[in-house]
């Protein structure tokens, strides 16, 4: 499969890390005190996600994985 195409799998996996390590981020920080502490984390691993969906979202050639192809 030579056509290029965007990872549906790498896109889902990435929309759930950021739904859930976001969700999280935010709830700490909601709660203040200490548990603003736990956001930074959560926040950091949220934006992995977000670097993981513009990776995936790039119209590539990709093999039956969804891994990108090289050379």
């Amino acid at each position: 499969m030579d056509t290029p195409r965007r990872d549906p799998n790498g896109i889902t996996i990435a929309l759930v890390i950021i739904a859930l390590f976001g969700g999280l981020a935010g709830w700490a920080f909601l709660l203040g005190g200490w548990w603003i502490a736990a956001a930074v984390p959560c926040a950091l691993l949220a934006g992995f996600g977000i670097v993981g969906l513009v990776e995936s979202l790039q119209v590539r050639p990709r093999d039956d994985r969804g891994l990108q192809k090289r050379g």
